[in-house]
């Protein structure tokens, strides 16, 4: 056992110490101990070294020794020898350099403490330390980065340092520490940190819960203000330039997105925001650190009324820079607002306020710095958003001009300059050439010129004999003015303020809360909720500090002595919880330098105003009554080389004052003369401001002169005393609230992005009191883990102490017997954590390593052994192998040579024969080419020439029939006198011309056959008359084109006989109209009389008879004609037997039949015979009575509760749609003008999906196929109109004007004529609507063949013939369209509802207690995590079963199937993919794993449903699984971005895979992430994005559009039964009503 044991615990930031045992017996564990005495490390230990320009460098020791390290002392000492490590994120330009001094320690600390550790510029790769400075110079390292830096294993400086540096680089610039919040300055834009979804996610998370953000501590201040009802504030500090203002603008949004009014009603939240660039404008400008530097504080309270949302603000300031208005230093500027004004104000505005043809060069106050523009900041749009500000907050237009105006009056004033007085040497006057200035200042100003005047020069002295005028110096002059300047300007910016609190909040409140912060209404203190953010400036030492340097630490030391008592506070509740002793804890307050500054006596405030009292004091004098006052004053000290400066010992170090302007700066100048001109001013702003001020004014100072001493007009306000005050004051509010803490860091004094300076991090993580933090979480303990965590670590050093864990009631002798194997002392166990005294945890990981090296080790021996075993097997089966297969290859060789001799015989045979048989194939093949082209040429020739010769002919043939036909309307036209007989004539001989079009058709095509036969004939005959042709033809050409002449000038003719026929058709439409009237009045009086009735029946008949009589002349005319079809139409050319007499039949005017004119009919033609205008039915009919009583019937039974169980069928069919369809033909809906029918069925289809939109998918999915089938059958039904006439189709005259117009456009020719289809049986057209898409009707015609008017064919249903619907019809099959969307929307808005609470729980796996320890092995129960997944994941798997189940219990098409859940499993993607990306605890290895297993899950379900739902819905998994495949890859670090890129994650956009790169963490087996370069790659392209405007969100947006088109879904196949097979397929309801029993008949054309 152990010969030697002691014990040392170490204080301070080096993060190491604690035991180490020596065991020399065993043999096993060789450790060394480590204490004051005997101090020492392991080979191989990472470490940090101190270096002096880079604070902490990285590096491990290579060795650890004795030996005297000082020449010529031989004493002899312990020492560690450190070389330099290589760190990705070490922050050195150069990391190794030549070795140099290696041995000696030459570089470093090796020879004493004091020795230097800076690195010089040719580096050594190692560095010696002493064991004496080891404390101060080394620090363990860890490469593990942690969101809250309490949680590092080894919380030290270095530590610190490091974890903020990576994290940076990483562009994650938020860190906790505790409770405080650090911000690093990017200097530059992230995307997505600060957008909308950010704030939507972190709101109502918990502080720790998700990633650091200022947010979050916004959160967790509003939060904590609503469950424990007091304020709260957030103190935001920083240096100049560390994005303080940016952090506060911050926070302030988030406040008001989160407590908002919901309705929108309140523009307080707006006008808070606006306060920011106001304040800016008139408080910020240019310094040499920050271009947009705040010169003054500011806290800002967000007032809250009951309901929690933002009723207001009040905004408090502290100590602006007014010294900076008439003085402002290289490259500084003074503040934006003067430059806003020059840059950004129109030329009206300009000449208003005496500013027209002026720069920045023109004023003395802004042409002291030769800085005039900034990069980042456009004074144009200042300007702009000054003027939006000052809009919002609500001051009016005339109000700001007054407030520009007196910014004009300011740097007017700037520009008066004096001279001597050629009466008195010591008096000054205006300069000549400063008279326009000092006009320009008083006409903007609007005061008084001469007033102004002298009390610029001089001033007023009271004294007991009366006032005495005291002129002034030019120097006294100068002053005088700029005190005036500086004067008005902090007036204006202490009106702007106040305004600003009258518009956002309520004064009085404010007035009667500055005390005790309670309202007394109605006799109860109801306390003001709030939330107040500190902008105030951070801690500052220069080479040169004055009186302002002065102001501003002593806030911080205020703002640090209430951060110690909050930290020391967090500290001790974290203990307290635990339920741990700690007590014994120190804490360090700075009460001791805060005395020294504010005290009432002896204090340096309080000699800084005796000293101001009394004029004639120097700053000598001032300094020496400091000196001698705080001699005895720790905190206090003299510098040795100055005599007026002096020194404090601040908690962030030692500054040095120079008091030489202290007295000046510390006094406020309140001028008698100044505030009467003012006050005096037509600015309405001027005058409230310096009446209200005057009388404050002169009850100012200290104490009343004494009687008869004379009294100067010039007051004096101690600017020190009064900061003293406010800060009193604003200690007093926070110490009222809850504080929550930002601390501000600018990581490089370039303000570039990408570069951090650790020894100017490390100074600044000083002054905010960060280290301080660190300080006193180690003074306790600042190691502490979990105790599941701890276990899991560090129990493998006693396992069967570590089984103990899982014993009840032996939890703590688990925990007490690993720490007592390792030896460690004033450690304690709490409630949940293990708290370790600082360097506990470095031994702790030391015998870790050490235990896992020795199993290493064995595990090796073990493996090499095996390796060797299988080694020597497989030679030794080689060399067996290679003596067997050398026999065979030599044997395989003598048989290969025969073979090859036999085969090279074989093959030079069948080369031969092969040569001979290509030699013949390609003679073969060229005589048949030749062959071939020889017989083209001929065919080609030979048609050409028929071609030629029938195209004459039949050109020859239209011009005589368009004469005929022109002929024939000729005497249509004489024959139609009457309008009403015309049109009846007109539709019975259109039927007739129809009918005989096509057996025209047919009679066209016979004669054609026999001219080709013919020509086939004369064929022969060509060669012998090829003479006679040649002639022909010139003479035929000739003849052609006499006929085109005559042929158009009879076109033209026509058309002006058409003309005049339309303007007739016009008069005979008006004339029937009037017509219609009277037929009207004459039906109203018929009733009447019923003898009228039968006298216009007897007329009736006898024009019907008439009709018949002309109907078989028609008829006599077409048979005729027909019979001339029949003669060949070459002797009609060409004079052959009866060519003579069929030639002078047609001249004498013999009627043409309608096909040879190829008028364009439509199909339709059969519907001519219905009456020009249709009669509304006469409601009080019996027949009218029984139809609504019928539909009423129907109607009735739509809107019943239970229709769609009524209507249901066991194997789903849409029965509801074919009852309605056929119900709907039964009674000609559709060909109806005016009906109210389809409106009451779409109403009781709404009514009833309303009823079950939310509790009953299986009803909707029901109505949803009804609906849907309807509509498919309405597509297929219905045809559009197109061209035709909606009254009765097309006139025949409007016919033969086509055909006329198409004949002379393009001449009919046996190429282009198609014969119709006629004849065909309905079991032709049933196969027809199979293989092709064409609406056929009743009977057989084609509807695209005449005037179908270009639209689209459907597939007609079998035995319904198709109708042209009106209106009506047309109106509810679009409203039907928007039913099925709707239907369908409903249960897509379901299933998401049913699946989004299951979503949240499956993308994080369930937290599992760490298997029992037992033998040094890990058992984990897989089983428990199957059943985590099934509870999870199978509710979603549930969900979608039923959704399924729903949908095939009703035949929801398989298209809408498809689509819906493509749509489904799109949402569930978006979702998860979405939450694993704003999640960081989810982006670990374990729970990759487990999202696999539950998408895993999903595949199978699709898998086994393709049938029903298609593959498309398994594509839209494609974004979560290659997410989730990124986190479960192997060997991330050697991944290349291309790699990752273009085959592991293809569809993943760049930000999305550097949010997962960066977010993620092995919980498992430890690995990292992708290496820095492909980080770097990423975050490169990034910008580059950025650059170009393009988008740059990492999130997914959800599609809830509909993704398909009904109507073109509805024309596609489906298969639909019509028909009933007996009344026991319908509803009980329909089946006992008589009225319905045509339902159970079978479906014939026309009709139900």
């Amino acid at each position: 056992m152990a010969k030697k044991k002691t014990t040392t615990t170490t204080k301070g930031g080096a993060g190491f110490g604690g035991t180490q045992n020596d065991d020399d017996e065993s043999g096993v564990m060789k450790e060394t101990t480590v204490n004051d005495e005997n101090f020492s490390f392991d080979v191989g230990t990472p470490v940090w070294v101190k270096d002096a320009n880079h604070a902490w460098v990285a590096a491990s020791i290579s060795k650890v020794g004795s030996g005297d390290l000082s020449s010529g002392e031989g004493t002899s000492s312990l020492f560690f020898e450190c070389t330099f490590a290589e760190d990705e994120d070490d922050g050195r330009e150069e990391k190794k350099k030549n070795n140099s001094n290696g041995g000696n320690g030459g570089g470093g600390k090796g020879g004493g403490k004091g020795g230097d550790l800076s690195l010089a510029s040719a580096q050594p790769t190692t560095i010696v330390i002493t064991k004496e400075n080891a404390k101060e110079d080394l620090a363990l390292r860890e490469r593990n980065t942690e969101e809250d830096m309490v949680k590092l294993s080894y919380l030290h400086e270095a530590g610190v340092l490091h974890n903020l540096r990576r994290r940076y680089s990483r562009d994650e610039i938020y860190t906790y520490t505790g409770q405080i919040l650090i911000a690093v300055n990017p200097f530059q834009k992230i995307p997505h940190l600060y957008d909308q979804a950010m704030m939507e996610m972190y709101g109502g998370a918990e502080q720790g819960e998700l990633s650091p953000h200022v947010y979050a501590v916004a959160e967790a201040a509003y939060k904590q203000m609503l469950s424990e009802g007091g304020s709260q504030s957030i103190l935001v500090s920083g240096e100049s330039g560390a994005g303080k203002t940016e952090t506060a603008k911050h926070i302030m949004q988030y406040l008001a997105h989160s407590a908002k009014h919901e309705d929108g009603t309140s523009g307080v939240e707006k006008q808070v925001l606006e306060t920011n660039p106001l304040l800016e404008a008139f408080g910020n400008a240019k310094t040499v650190r920050n271009d947009n530097s705040s010169r003054f504080g500011k806290f800002t309270e967000i007032l809250f009324d009951e309901e929690d949302k933002i009723s207001g603000a009040a905004i408090r300031t502290y100590l602006l820079e007014r010294s900076r208005v008439v003085r402002v230093s290289d490259p500084e500027r003074n503040f934006h607002v003067f430059y806003q004004i020059l840059a950004g104000a129109s030329k009206e505005e300009k000449s208003k306020w005496r500013l027209d043809g002026k720069t920045f060069e023109d004023f003395y106050y802004l042409n002291q710095s030769k800085c005039v523009k900034l990069e980042r900041i456009s004074d144009v749009v200042g300007y702009e958003e000054t003027q939006n500000a000052m809009e919002v907050v609500g001051i009016s237009e005339s109000e700001r001009e007054d407030v520009f105006g007196v910014v004009s009056g300011v740097l007017h004033l700037g520009n008066i300059d004096f001279s001597p007085s050629p009466e008195d040497e010591d008096a000054s006057v205006v300069a000549s050439n400063a008279k326009g200035s000092l006009e320009d200042a008083a006409s903007v100003l609007k005061v008084d010129k001469d007033r102004l005047e002298k009390a610029l020069i001089s001033r007023q002295i009271v004294t007991a004999d009366g006032a005495i005028l005291k002129p002034l110096s030019v120097s006294d002059a100068k002053h005088n003015r700029d005190s005036l300047a500086k004067m008005l300007y902090s007036r204006l910016f202490d009106w702007l303020v106040e305004r600003i609190n009258q518009a956002i909040g309520n004064k009085k409140e404010d007035e009667e809360d500055a005390e005790d912060g309670e309202n007394i209404t109605g006799g109860k203190k109801s306390k003001r909720r709030f939330i107040g953010v500190l902008d105030i400036y951070g801690f500052e030492s220069f080479k040169k500090n004055s009186f302002e340097q002065f102001c501003i630490n002593f806030a911080n030391e205020k703002l640090q002595q209430h951060f110690n008592q909050k930290v020391f506070k967090m500290e001790q509740e974290e203990y307290e919880k635990e339920a741990i002793d700690w007590s014994y804890i120190e804490f360090v307050d700075n009460q001791d330098i805060l005395d020294v500054i504010e005290r009432k006596v002896g204090g340096i405030i309080s000699l800084l105003d005796e000293s101001c009292i009394m004029t004639s004091t120097t700053s000598e004098q001032f300094a020496q009554k400091l000196f001698s006052a705080l001699d005895d004053e720790k905190r206090f000290s003299k510098p040795k080389r100055s005599q007026i400066d002096f020194t404090l010992n601040h908690y962030a170090g030692d500054v040095t004052y120079e008091s030489e302007n202290f007295i000046e700066k510390n006094k406020d100048y309140a001028i008698l003369e100044h505030t009467e001109v003012l006050s005096t001013s037509e600015t309405n702003i001027l005058r409230l401001i310096f009446e209200e001020k005057e009388n404050e004014i002169l009850n100012e100072g200290n104490k009343p002169p004494p009687p008869r001493a004379k009294k100067s007009a010039m007051k004096f306000t101690s600017i020190g005393n009064s900061f003293k005050h406010q800060l009193n004051d604003l200690m007093k509010k926070l110490h009222g609230t809850e504080p929550h803490f930002v601390r501000c860091v600018k990581p490089n004094q370039a303000s570039v992005p990408s570069t951090f300076e650790n020894a100017n991090i490390l100074q600044q993580l000083r002054c905010g009191g960060v280290l301080e933090a660190v300080r006193i979480s180690c003074a306790g303990y600042p190691s502490r883990k979990p105790i599941e965590l701890f276990l899991t670590r560090f129990g493998l050093l006693a396992p069967d102490e570590a089984a103990k864990f899982f014993t009840p009631g032996k939890e703590r002798e688990a925990l007490e017997g690993i720490l007592n194997v390792a030896n460690l002392q004033e450690w304690q166990i709490g409630k949940t954590k293990v708290f370790l005294r600082s360097g506990q945890m470095a031994v702790l990981d030391t015998l870790r390593s050490k235990k896992l090296g020795w199993a290493a080790v064995e595990i090796q021996k073990h493996v090499k052994r095996r390796v060797a075993q299988k080694q020597y097997k497989r030679t030794k089966s080689a060399a067996e192998t290679v003596n067997k297969y050398a026999r065979g290859m030599f044997a395989r060789k003598i048989v290969r040579e025969i073979r090859q001799t036999k085969a090279v015989t074989a093959i030079q045979a069948f080369v031969r024969m092969s040569i001979c048989k290509k030699q013949f194939a390609e003679t073969k093949e060229a005589a048949v080419k030749i062959q071939t082209l020889a017989r083209a040429v001929k065919a080609r020739k030979e048609f050409l020439e028929l071609k030629e010769r029938n195209l004459a002919a039949i050109r020859a043939q239209s011009v005589y029939r368009g004469q005929l036909a022109r002929n024939r309307v000729k005497e249509i036209k004489k024959e139609q006198r009457d309008v009403a007989k015309m049109l009846e004539a007109k539709s019975e001989l259109e039927k007739k011309l129809e009918a005989e079009r096509a057996r025209a058709k047919m009679l066209e095509l016979q004669r054609e056959e026999e001219k080709v036969k013919r020509e086939a004939e004369e064929e022969e005959k060509r060669k012998n008359a090829e003479k006679e042709r040649e002639e022909r033809e010139a003479k035929e050409k000739i003849e052609r084109e006499k006929q085109q002449e005559e042929a158009a000038l009879a076109a033209k003719k026509a058309e002006e006989e058409l003309k005049e026929l339309r303007e007739r058709a016009q008069k005979e439409e008006l004339l029937r109209q009037e017509t219609e009237q009277t037929v009207k009045k004459e039906l109203e009086e018929a009733n009447k009389t019923a003898d009228q009735y039968e006298k216009a029946l007897r007329e009736a008949l006898e024009e019907n008879e008439k009709l018949r009589d002309r109907l078989a002349v028609a008829e006599a005319e077409l048979d005729s004609f027909r019979n001339g079809l029949k003669t060949p139409g070459t002797a009609m050319m060409t004079g052959g037997p009866g060519g003579g007499k069929s030639r002078a039949r047609i001249m004498n005017g013999t009627p043409l039949s309608a096909s040879s004119l190829n008028t364009p009919m439509s199909a339709g033609g059969g519907e001519m015979d219905q009456s020009v205008d249709k009669e509304v039915p006469d409601s009080t009919s019996p027949q009218t009575i029984s139809l609504k009583e019928d539909h009423e019937a129907l109607r009735a039974l739509l809107g019943h509760e239970r229709a769609h169980e009524i209507f249901a069928t066991p194997d789903g069919s849409p029965a509801l749609a074919v009852i309605v369809f056929r119900c709907l033909l039964r009674w000609k809906a559709f060909s109806l003008e005016r009906t109210s029918l389809f409106e009451r069925i779409l109403g009781a289809f709404e009514n009833s999906l309303n009823r079950n939109a939310k509790d009953d998918n299986k009803a909707v999915a029901f109505w949803l196929t009804n609906a849907f089938a309807l509509l498919h059958l309405l597509h297929r039904t219905l045809k559009n109109s197109g061209n035709r006439n909606r009254r009765g189709g097309v006139g025949i005259l409007d016919r033969i004007n086509s055909t006329i117009s198409s004949r002379l456009k393009s001449p009919p020719t046996m190429f282009n004529q198609q014969p119709s289809i006629s004849g065909s049986s309905d079991k032709e057209n049933a196969d027809a609507n199979k293989t092709r898409r064409t609406s056929v009707d009743g009977n057989g015609h084609g509807n695209g063949g005449g005037g179908g008017g270009g639209e689209e064919s459907v597939t007609a249903i079998l035995g319904v013939k198709q109708i042209e619907a009106k209106y009506p019809g047309f109106l509810f099959r679009q409203s039907l369209g928007m039913f099925c969307e709707k239907a369908y929307g409903i249960l897509r808005d379901n299933t998401k509802s049913m699946i989004s609470p299951h979503l949240g729980s499956c993308i994080q796996a369930p937290r599992q207690r760490t298997g029992a320890i037992v033998g040094g092995k890990s058992t984990n129960d897989k089983d428990g995590k199957h059943m985590q997944l099934s509870s999870h994941w199978m509710s979603i798997l549930e969900e979608l079963d039923t959704i399924l189940l729903a949908f095939t219990e009703n035949n929801v098409p398989k298209a809408l199937t498809s689509k819906f859940f493509t749509q489904i499993f799109c949402f569930i993607n978006v979702n998860m993919f979405n939450a694993l990306l704003l999640r960081r605890e989810c982006c670990s290895f374990s729970n990759g794993e487990y999202i696999a297993a539950g998408l895993s899950e999903l595949e199978n379900w699709l898998n086994k449903n393709a049938a029903v739902v298609g593959e498309a819905p398994k594509k839209e998994l494609r974004f979560i699984n290659q997410a989730v495949q990124l986190l479960v890859i192997n060997q991330k670090p050697r991944k290349t971005l291309n790699e990752i890129t273009l085959e592991l994650c293809p569809v993943l956009s760049i930000q999305q895979l550097y949010r997962i790169c960066t977010m993620y963490w092995d919980d498992k087996y430890g690995t990292e992430t992708v290496n820095q370069d492909v980080l770097k790659q990423m975050k490169n392209s990034m910008m580059d994005q950025q650059s170009n405007n393009q988008h740059n969100s990492f999130l997914l947006d959800d599609d809830s559009s509909i993704h398909f088109n009904v109507e073109e879904i509805a024309e596609s196949s489906l298969e639909i039964t019509l028909d009933f097979q007996s009344k026991d397929d319908l509803p009980e309801e329909l089946a006992e009503n008589e009225k319905f029993a045509f339902l159970s008949t079978r479906l014939t054309a026309g009709g139900a």
